[in-house]
């Protein structure tokens, strides 16, 4: 997985902005598709936030973006106090159109989170996905990459504030 996403150069580096990810400090920064909040939820589960209509995939590639969460869970298994507990997916799919999404990151994505990673993924909430998204792309993807495990560990939420707030609590 790693020789695929980071290429023979870099797969046995030091997952570190110094290591294997030298030169996409800059880019992971400025797409802002992938964000490791800095506190966690109330089960002491890491939180990573995922804003896809950042997705510019003129700009980044797939595999750029796979790199990026690899390092971002790399981050929660340094963390001791964090590999028990997993992580929690959260991704904000409002303003989502069909230029924001690519077969092959949400297949190397699902890989990254299902086979590869050494951490647990406790669930996967998508915010506000439009109804092309919710009725036609996410059942498709959850059919064709995901696993029965990320199936049922997926929430679909809707609306805003505490409306929202409230569903995922």
């Amino acid at each position: 997985y790693r020789l695929d996403g980071f290429g023979e150069d870099r797969c046995f580096e030091p997952m570190t902005l110094v290591g294997a990810m030298r030169g996409e400090a800059a880019n992971m920064a400025e797409s802002g598709i992938f964000q490791l909040m800095p506190t966690t939820d109330a089960a002491g589960r890491a939180v990573i936030f995922a804003r896809f209509a950042k997705r510019d995939y003129s700009l980044f590639s797939a595999k750029q973006e796979v790199m990026w969460l690899t390092y971002l869970l790399e981050i929660v298994v340094q963390h001791g106090s964090l590999q028990s507990h997993g992580f929690v997916l959260l991704f904000d799919a409002s303003n989502v159109t069909r230029k924001h999404y690519a077969r092959q990151s949400a297949q190397y994505t699902i890989r990254a989170l299902d086979a590869i990673s050494p951490i647990r993924m406790c669930s996967r909430h998508v915010c506000n996905a439009n109804p092309l998204v919710t009725h036609i792309v996410l059942p498709v993807v959850q059919r064709l990459v995901a696993s029965k495990i990320i199936r049922l560990r997926t929430k679909l939420h809707r609306g805003s504030g505490e409306d929202l707030l409230r569903s995922l609590a």
